[in-house]
């Protein structure tokens, strides 16, 4: 069997987080529309008033909670890309120094990292 090179993929990583961090911005701009607004009058509508005001505290909370992911996780898979970068460098140096064995078809059955 023929070395094979197995290899992280930092760009698609970092990409992936990209696309991560897009999403979470997006989900953390509050939606003015996500909070039904009621009209005045009866003592209903008073009641509705009053959810719709704890529905608005509670999208602003949650988008503020999600508004701090994305950099964070751009942050992280950044870091941990360049670490397997760097990992995948030195296994591959190690796997370089182990001397061919070959196999009865003439196959190492290394494979390179």
């Amino acid at each position: 069997m023929p070395a094979q090179s197995i290899r992280v993929n930092p760009a698609k990583m970092v990409q992936a987080a990209a696309s991560v961090a897009a999403t979470a911005e997006q989900v953390a701009t509050p939606n003015p529309a996500a909070v039904p607004a009621p009209a005045a009058g009866s003592p209903m509508d008073a009641a509705w008033s009053a959810v719709a005001a704890t529905m608005g505290t509670e999208v602003s909370q949650m988008a503020a909670a999600v508004a701090t992911k994305g950099p964070a996780v751009q942050g992280v898979t950044s870091s941990g890309a360049a670490q397997m970068e760097t990992m995948d460098e030195d296994n591959a140096e190690l796997m370089r120094q182990v001397p061919d064995a070959g196999g009865p078809d003439g196959a190492t059955g290394v494979i390179s990292v």
